[in-house]
């Protein structure tokens, strides 16, 4: 399992609806495997200060995640603006890999 949090500080995602979310670019996040298939991560909770998205992938599968928002710029954990893709692996039995963003104003 790949996790996303996308913190959301300056409020600027609109309340989520899963009709919109299906054909919307205001925050579209994918992951492709080792054969390169685009697959959109899951929207999964939402709380007062972001959203939780999620995808099932192998275990121990080397992933390229990549992200954008028609709505503002996305952060890294290091405060430098996301730079796609990102190389991350699916977790070996510790839990789900996490992958945390900030989406600020632009």
């Amino acid at each position: 399992m790949l996790k996303v949090r996308i913190d959301d500080p300056d409020k600027v995602l609109p309340p989520f609806s899963a009709r919109a979310a299906a054909s919307s670019t205001q925050l579209e996040l994918i992951v492709s495997g080792p054969n390169r298939m685009a697959h959109r991560l899951d929207f999964t909770a939402q709380d007062s200060a972001g959203r939780d998205y999620a995808a099932a992938v192998p275990v121990g599968a080397v992933l390229s995640f990549s992200g954008s928002s028609s709505l503002g710029r996305l952060i890294d954990q290091a405060g430098q603006p996301f730079a796609a893709p990102v190389n991350a692996s699916a977790a070996t039995g510790s839990g789900p890999a996490l992958l945390k963003f900030t989406l600020r104003k632009n």
